[in-house]
């Protein structure tokens, strides 16, 4: 239900122009500026290149950092508070603006589940608000097709055809219990199911 980032870039060092589309048009409608998206390119891209709007070794260098970005990707959603620009306030959000950890992800195969994710992502898709608020009432009906969404907007659904999907195969599962004390324990991952059901990550994400 949320944009694999670490997929903007593929393993050849090609840009998905679609996913970076998408992505840009997620930080505007989220409040930030699309300038962060650069910066975080530039950390997982394999050159030393600098974006328009991003930085590399001489950005961080001069600001004082005592790294650079390692040009790979990231590990962990938390890595991205290394990244310039980019603050707790902007990766988890606060009490005007939701944070980016709600739309992102680096577990997923790079497609988007259609039928889970958030309005945020159907808008930066150019779904305008109110087909956004179709699509959102239809699946507490029952799930998506393609004859829905064309219906709901064609060109819109033909450009982000090949990023569509209809069901999840990773889950961010949370676990709480109790003991007799009423003492709370949780703990957290993220499972992918194929045939089998596997554990990509335990414990905090």
């Amino acid at each position: 239900s949320k944009i694999n980032v670490n997929k903007i870039i593929d393993e050849k060092g090609k840009t998905n122009t679609l996913l970076y589309e998408i992505t840009k048009n997620l930080f505007s409608i989220l409040g930030y500026s699309p300038s962060l998206l650069d910066y975080f390119l530039d950390w997982i891209d394999e050159d030393s290149i600098p974006r328009p709007f991003g930085g590399e070794d001489f950005t961080y260098t001069i600001n004082g950092f005592n790294y650079t970005p390692p040009n790979r990707n990231i590990l962990v959603l938390r890595e991205i508070l290394l990244i310039n620009g980019y603050t707790k306030e902007i990766l988890y959000g606060n009490e005007e603006k939701k944070g980016l950890i709600n739309f992102i992800t680096i577990y997923t195969d790079g497609k988007i589940n259609i039928n889970t994710c958030k309005g945020e992502i159907l808008n930066s898709m150019g779904f305008t608000k109110e087909q956004v608020s179709k699509i959102l009432e239809e699946r507490e009906i029952h799930p998506l097709d393609e004859g829905f969404l064309i219906n709901i907007n064609r060109d819109v659904f033909l450009k982000n055809r090949s990023l569509i999907k209809y069901k999840s195969n990773c889950f961010h599962v949370l676990v709480k219990v109790k003991n007799k004390e009423g003492e709370e324990a949780k703990n957290q991952a993220i499972l992918e199911k194929e045939k089998t059901v596997n554990f990509i990550k335990k414990g905090i994400l």
